[in-house]
């Protein structure tokens, strides 16, 4: 089996100039799964081929002309003019000349092609012009609707939110063409299946490779978030339950960036209990996680996009050990929660009182449920398990 992959997963020598970007902190955990994604398979003996976009935001890239040379023959770069308008179409015909010379150099029709961002306009109109006989998939991670919901819109210039309706209509349209659809959530599946009745498969992510990740660090009393700072995640939330623990003996650790980070910074201010260490590197946040002895994601089980998508960060939280402290909201399957704690509620008080009740606990009992915890990520997320049902769809797909 042949597939070619679009991600935004690059080479380890541009990874340091990846990191400085500013899309880098939403695109990190989808970075970290394409590479266990891309190993697993190779590990399965496909022959994969990967094309990586870098999307340098306008006015961000040193030069006009976005330009990387792949070091490995197997990886290629989306090539583009860093300018409005002339950056889709520049990065649409990169896209289909990829494409055509990997459906040129095809040895069969046993081949695939899985695009991993999230239904991007000019890859989704190359890849429906240019794949010839090759089975088509999009990985769906966030619902079109979700990515240019009202608060995203609300930091974009007016000419650019103009083009915003027209843009999703064509994306939407575009999108029903793929022969196949990979969703992260079960709700996602059961929504969009009804508007394509395509073959479809849930696949929340991959963890991380387990010798990344070593369990057995000192434990300090502290509850920690890591993640986007995005009002719609519950980082005001957190913030708010936190406040209501009259205890001092307890920390709350918070890592990341995003449209709250000055609310996060006042807090921290006016309470000397809150830690903000900023926007961490990946393997500092392990090592963070590590420390903690609970680990939280409070997303407001009411809000729609909650049921659409799957939290990334669940699988680094579940990987390390730590126990985690969680909303149920739908987006996550019903076999997680057996190893994770979780609100009955989304009121402050009940859930600042679950997490004194937790952190009262033994850390022999905390310890031995992040353990069950981390074997049930590992078994059910691992890269091996996630590619070969990954494989399995696809060939399903080529017999039909």
């Amino acid at each position: 089996m042949r597939v070619l992959y679009f991600c935004y997963c690059p080479e380890e020598k541009y990874l340091g100039d990846v990191q400085k970007l500013d899309y880098y902190s939403t695109c990190v955990g989808a970075i970290v799964q394409s590479r266990e994604f891309i190993q697993g398979l190779k590990n399965h003996g496909v022959d994969v081929e990967v094309c990586c976009l870098i999307p340098y935001k306008y006015g961000e890239s040193p030069s006009r002309f976005v330009r990387f040379e792949a070091l490995d023959n197997q990886y290629s770069y989306l090539s583009y003019w860093n300018l409005p308008v002339f950056q889709e179409i520049s990065r649409f015909m990169s896209a289909y000349r990829i494409i055509r010379k990997w459906v040129k150099d095809s040895r069969g029709e046993n081949d695939a092609i899985l695009v991993a961002l999230n239904n991007y306009l000019p890859v989704s109109m190359a890849v429906n012009l240019a794949k010839k006989k090759a089975v088509s998939l999009t990985y769906t991670q966030d619902m079109t609707d979700d990515l240019y919901s009202d608060s995203v819109l609300a930091h974009m210039n007016p000419f650019k939110r103009m083009l915003v309706k027209p843009y999703i209509k064509i994306t939407k349209i575009l999108a029903e063409k793929y022969d196949g659809f990979i969703y992260v959530s079960g709700k996602m599946a059961e929504k969009m299946n009804a508007l394509h009745k395509k073959p479809d498969m849930v696949l929340e992510g991959i963890c991380e490779s387990v010798d990344r990740i070593q369990t057995g660090k000192d434990k300090k009393n502290a509850v920690m978030y890591a993640g986007s700072l995005h009002k719609k995640y519950g980082i005001e939330k957190i913030l708010d339950t936190f406040s209501r623990i009259n205890r001092q003996d307890v920390e709350l650790w918070i890592c990341g960036k995003g449209e709250m980070e000055d609310k996060v910074r006042d807090f921290s201010e006016r309470d000397n209990r809150i830690k903000y260490f900023g926007f961490c590197s990946h393997d500092e946040v392990i090592e963070l996680e590590q420390q903690a002895r609970l680990l939280i994601n409070l997303r407001d089980p009411k809000e729609e996009y909650t049921k659409y998508c799957f939290p990334g960060k669940m699988f680094d939280y579940m990987l390390s050990g730590t126990p985690v402290y969680t909303t149920r909201v739908e987006g996550i399957g019903e076999d997680y929660y057996q190893h994770l704690y979780y609100a009955d509620t989304y009121s402050a008080d009940e859930m600042s009182k679950d997490i004194c009740f937790l952190l009262d606990k033994e850390q022999s009992e905390l310890d031995s449920f992040g353990k069950s915890a981390r074997g049930f990520v590992l078994q059910k997320a691992s890269g091996a398990n996630q590619v070969r049902r990954f494989i399995e769809f696809v060939k399903g797909m080529l017999q039909r």
